[in-house]
């Protein structure tokens, strides 16, 4: 299900990733009592690097925990900016819509690749702060947010990544997405809230006046005193 924004409060560009959580918390607190999550409930989950920033943010303006899922995407040679498949830190690949171990690609440089992609994607983790081991979700209500999604492949290796932590309802929050992306993620969580789904989609950066990109120090230090969330029944 899809929350369509009021177009009289959205001209199609935002001011950069804070004026977007603002946007998004706005809309969250307004639709998710609507559909029965309480929004105290919920776990925000973030996909470094905007994307963390973003749910940061979010997690601050609507006092709810925060929770990082470390993606890295993996591009075709000779052609980078096309995703071929996304990897995680837990070592998982997500290719041809399902997620998978790196032993199932057959290339062997394909593989070195993704390995290599898997261990940067670990060491970002560690070096954000992200919690370590990562905590379960316990059937909670888990945001997945990021700050735009283009081809969807990012943003489904994080559906993944969090239903096997035990998420309960899955709600996918971005200040923007592409038609075809949308299409292809509706069916893998329960709910999608964004305000703008434009006909013609190129790059998520067209929708932001600043999308400067975070290097992780500058992550770090933007995220600083977090409330990260922790799986209390465990303790």
């Amino acid at each position: 299900m899809v929350f369509h924004f009021n177009p009289n409060r959205f001209q199609g560009t935002y001011r950069n990733r804070y004026d977007a959580a603002i946007t998004l918390a706005a809309i969250l607190r307004d639709e998710l009592p609507q559909k029965g999550i309480a929004p105290k409930d919920c776990v925000i989950v973030g996909i470094p690097r905007g994307g963390l920033y973003l749910a940061f943010s979010i997690s601050v303006e609507m006092g709810i925990p925060l929770d990082c899922a470390a993606i890295g995407k993996v591009g075709y040679p000779g052609h980078p900016e096309c995703a071929m498949l996304a990897v995680d830190s837990e070592g998982k690949i997500t290719v041809n819509g399902r997620r998978d171990d790196a032993e199932s690609i057959e290339s062997p440089t394909i593989r070195k690749i993704i390995k290599s992609k898997i261990e940067q994607t670990h060491n970002m983790e560690s070096e954000i702060g992200c919690p370590l081991p990562k905590p379960s979700f316990r059937g909670k209500p888990v945001i997945i947010a990021d700050d735009g999604i283009a081809t969807g492949m990012t943003a489904k290796a994080a559906i993944y990544m969090v239903r096997d932590r035990g998420a309960g309802t899955v709600i996918l929050a971005t200040p923007v997405i592409a038609k075809l992306a949308f299409n292809s993620l509706e069916k893998k969580v329960e709910h999608i809230i964004t305000p703008f789904i434009p006909d013609d989609f190129y790059a998520v950066s067209d929708y932001y006046e600043d999308f400067t990109p975070f290097d992780t120090k500058e992550l770090k230090d933007a995220i600083k005193g977090a409330n990260w969330y922790e799986d209390k029944s465990s303790q």
